[in-house]
């Protein structure tokens, strides 16, 4: 999407039936007969409707759905915030993110 917000598109597919299955492990291990009545047993569900952004920087998500919109803010953003000052600076751009948002 354009300035200022800049978000892009993370997952998107034409396919509404989107087949998902789970992949343990490699090619290469063999399996007990456990660990393949495991992962036989094991159910994966059809994805949400709808789109998820997040922003060039990776800074939030947002997952756009039919009947809400969720926003999640990267924590991760803070973890290399060594200081109250850097922090700061940190915590007043994603509140300016939110607001244009």
């Amino acid at each position: 999407l354009s300035p200022p917000l800049g978000f892009i598109f993370l997952f998107s597919c034409s396919n509404l039936d989107f087949k998902v299955e789970p992949l343990l492990g490699t090619p290469d291990m063999q399996m007990t007969d456990m660990q393949m009545k495991q992962h036989q047993s094991i159910k994966v569900f059809q994805r949400l409707q709808g789109w998820v952004l997040s922003h060039k920087e990776g800074l939030c998500l947002i997952a756009l759905r039919e009947e809400y919109i969720l926003y999640y803010e990267n924590r991760l953003f803070f973890a290399v915030a060594r200081d109250a000052d850097t922090w700061e600076q940190r915590l007043h751009l994603l509140q300016r993110l939110w607001q244009t948002f």
